[in-house]
Order: structure tokens, then sequence, then C-alpha cells
């Protein structure tokens, strides 16, 4: 009889354990991921489209409030930014963000004798905007770039910009 009653205690707590455990989806995606840039294709007003190289670092995901989390990425190059965003089932909306981007690529200028080959490296403050589809342990983010140049009154505009993500 003692052994039936703690029989149905134990399994009235892992009940209680198994529906606590799942009863917070946000908070079971929250922790460390390993991102990376694998496809980043931009344009320089219209006229010049240039693929850059991809970018990787590390992606902290923190709960703020119910489904608000606070996202941090902290790129290999040094570059550290956050945003704000809203988990709605296996979504994430990301807030805007501000952030620079620093664009190497090389032009052809018309010469009288011949053509010249000249190497640009410009800066950009872009706003990043965007959301996140969440899959078992990845997270596959869709963003958009959009920005001036620091130094010039250039525009440059990314589209489908595709960001992978993986729980560490």
């Amino acid at each position: 009889m003692k052994t039936n009653k703690y029989l149905q205690l134990s399994l009235l707590i892992g009940c209680i354990a198994l529906m606590v455990s799942c009863s917070d989806p946000v908070k079971s995606r929250m922790g460390g991921y390993s991102y990376q840039i694998a496809k980043q294709e931009v344009t320089i007003d219209d006229t010049v489209s240039i693929v850059l190289t991809g970018e990787m670092g590390s992606l902290q995901m923190e709960q703020v409030k119910d489904d608000n989390i606070l996202l941090t990425f902290n790129s290999l190059k040094g570059d550290v930014y956050t945003t704000t965003g809203r988990i709605d089932d296996d979504e994430i909306v990301l807030q805007p963000f501000e952030r620079t981007l620093s664009v190497t690529y090389t032009v052809t200028l018309e010469d009288l004798l011949r053509p010249i080959e000249k190497t640009l490296n410009e800066t950009y403050n872009i706003e990043v905007s965007g959301g996140a589809e969440m899959h078992d342990e990845t997270i596959h983010f869709t963003l958009q770039y959009s920005g001036t140049g620091v130094s010039n009154d250039k525009q440059l505009v990314g589209e489908d910009i595709l960001m992978v993500a993986k729980h560490n």
C-alpha cells in the first residue's frame, strides 16, 4: 500500500515537472548560438552589386518578458550589436536596429588610354530589419539592409540577407 502511494506521488511530481518544462517554449529556445551570414549581396546606388564575405560570430538570446527577447550579436570581427524582438509561435519579429558595415569593392574607371581598376573601402551606417523562423536547433533569419555612406551620400540596399544560427 505504501509503495502504491509513493508511486502515485512520484508520477504526480513527474507530470508536474513535465508540464512546467513544456509550458514555456520561449525559455527553451534561449541561450547561446553560433551564427553565420550565408548570403550577403548588397547594391550601392543601384549600380554596383557586391557579394560580401560571410560574417560569423555568436548570438545570445535572452527572454526579457513573456514573449519579448533581447538578441546580442557578437561578430568575430569585433562588432557587437543588439536588438529586441518578439516570439510568435516559431517566428521572431525583430525590431529594426542600427549597425555599421564596411564594404570593399573594385570599380573600373575609363581613362583616355586604358581602363583603370580602383579599389574602394567604404563604411555605411545601415538599418537592419527582418525576421526569423525557429526550427529545432537552428534559427533562419531573413534580413534587409538599408543605409548611407559615412563619408559619402551613396545608398546601400540589401534584400533577403540569409543568416543561420545554430544552438550551442
